[in-house]
């Protein structure tokens, strides 16, 4: 079950993550900036928490070769998004 086109599935999954991940992130300290909205960035937290968790343990059982390419789908998200989205 570990074939190319599922390994390139796990490889989407965690650039979705990764993703979606960083914009919530955004989205929280935007309310903080904003001066309140303490149960959005509870919330932010506990959706971005929860969906790394179940991607990953997902992952993981899958096998060694689905974690590390969800991981890395996650961090080269992350730092292509970080590099195209300006702090304001």
């Amino acid at each position: 079950m570990n074939g190319p086109l599922s390994l390139a599935v796990w490889l989407i999954a965690g650039i979705a993550l990764g993703a979606v991940h960083l914009l919530l992130l955004r989205h929280s300290v935007r309310a903080l900036r904003a001066g309140g909205g303490k149960v959005a960035v509870w919330g932010a937290l506990a959706l971005r928490l929860g969906l790394a968790v179940v991607l990953f343990v997902q992952a993981a059982q899958q096998g060694t070769g689905p974690l590390l390419l969800a991981l890395a789908g996650f961090i080269l998200a992350r730092t292509v998004l970080m590099k195209r989205i300006r702090v304001e």
